[in-house]
């Protein structure tokens, strides 16, 4: 009997303990205070690795002075008709920070350019371009590029392609049926993508987010 009633006054201090943890977690995870706002660059942007946003607006390149200062120096620029006259589609900095890729956002045309950080003057910038439909993209290391777009020749189809900057070949991963969206990849090495809109029955659906683990790309790779 004092074996039973030892169990129960022990499962219920397990459970209080529990439920304490719990609470400790949703309190450590909702507990935001704001901290300040700045100016945003007006444009597409990344975050270099020192810190500071480096930004696309119109054929101008844009970069933060100094970290969290909302004022933005123009750092260089492209040639007029370089990027669409909407604006650029992306901008992503490689892993090692040392460059960064920006997309055309032409349809039909589209290319993707490559800058070195070190180039940024001032003055016009020639990048290293690459014919690429574009949307949005991320960098699977320091010389690959997982480009989302439409594919022209498969009903406009949202894709996933590796682009190898060094061999400027570029490798489908997989298709979204329906408009592409935006991409990353886990700390795992797993694809994420979504449907920017479903415009054909079948297949995924607006705004679904789909994943792809790492061992299945590696395999078309």
């Amino acid at each position: 009997h004092n074996c039973h009633q030892s169990r129960i006054v022990y499962t219920i201090f397990l459970l209080v303990l529990f439920s304490f943890f719990l609470c400790s977690i949703a309190t450590a995870e909702t507990n935001y205070e704001k901290t300040g706002s700045y100016s945003g660059p007006n444009g597409i942007f990344d975050v270099t690795l020192d810190g500071r946003i480096i930004a696309i607006n119109g054929d101008n390149i844009l970069r933060e002075q100094t970290i969290g200062s909302g004022t933005y120096d123009i750092v260089g620029h492209f040639d007029p008709g370089l990027i669409a006259p909407w604006g650029a589609s992306f901008i992503t900095v490689s892993p090692d920070g040392s460059r960064f890729a920006v997309g055309d956002n032409y349809f039909g045309q589209g290319k993707v350019h490559l800058v070195n950080i070190s180039d940024l003057n001032g003055g016009t910038i020639t990048p290293d371009s690459y014919n690429h439909e574009n949307y949005d993209a991320v960098w699977m290391d320091n010389s690959i590029l997982a480009i989302t777009y439409a594919n022209l020749d498969n009903n406009y189809w949202g894709e996933v392609a590796a682009l190898d900057l060094n061999s400027q070949k570029s490798t489908p991963l997989i298709t979204i049926a329906g408009a592409s969206a935006g991409i990353t990849f886990d700390t795992a090495g797993n694809l994420y993508t979504g449907n920017g809109f479903d415009y054909l029955p079948g297949g995924s659906e607006t705004g679904q987010i789909r994943g792809f683990e790492k061992e299945s790309i590696d395999r078309v790779m």
